[in-house]
């Protein structure tokens, strides 16, 4: 066992064993000569009941041995080539680096309605599954039920040093997205009661 690893890269994984032949060989070669764990949580793909992405990244993070954590979604659209620039900018004094999906490569609907609560919360693109974080960075911020998909808005709030760097996004080769507008709902009725939690705070 490698008591020694730098980077774990957590992968929550639902119906994607198309996409993860060629994932996880673009992980190896960016890591190449690194010391790092790749630890993909399947939330019980397939099955009605199935557990959620959340529930993985929490699974996946709560086990991961380094001290740099990576999330990244597993249908191949964060490309694990624009590692090094997120992992650059995190070494120069930030906990948390967050990949900016300028040119996002999804369905319409989806860029306008995070486009609005971009505006609305002050980021580029707040919703980035691509991060990497410091291991005691994300010690500190909340993973209950869905809250970790908000993880940049509590760092933020809790005073920790966040960045966002543009990274390319690509188009969906495999599957279909498990997001649909009722989702999209919901993740903004989240985000009006996290503004009402923290409305005293002018971090938010």
């Amino acid at each position: 066992m490698n008591c020694n690893i730098v980077y774990s890269v957590i992968l929550p994984i639902r119906n994607e064993e198309e996409s993860l032949p060629q994932l996880f060989d673009e992980i190896e070669q960016t890591f190449r000569g690194k010391s790092y764990e790749i630890i993909a949580v399947d939330d019980a793909s397939g099955h009605a009941d199935h557990f959620g992405k959340w529930e993985a990244l929490r699974t996946g993070i709560a086990r991961a041995k380094g001290s740099i954590i990576i999330t990244m979604d597993s249908d191949l659209q964060d490309d694990p080539k624009e590692l090094p620039i997120l992992l650059t900018t995190l070494n120069q004094g930030f906990d948390i680096v967050s990949g900016w999906r300028k040119n996002r490569q999804d369905p319409f609907y989806k860029i306008v309605l995070t486009r609005f609560a971009n505006i609305l919360y002050g980021f580029h693109d707040f919703s980035s599954p691509y991060k990497v974080y410091r291991k005691e960075a994300l010690a500190k911020l909340p993973k209950d039920g869905s809250l970790l998909r908000y993880s940049f808005l509590f760092a933020r709030t809790f005073g920790l040093h966040i960045a966002e760097v543009p990274v390319a996004h690509r188009a969906r080769l495999y599957g279909q997205s498990k997001f649909g507008i009722i989702k999209y709902v919901r993740i903004f009725y989240d985000l009006i009661l996290i503004r009402l939690l923290f409305c005293g705070s002018n971090r938010i």
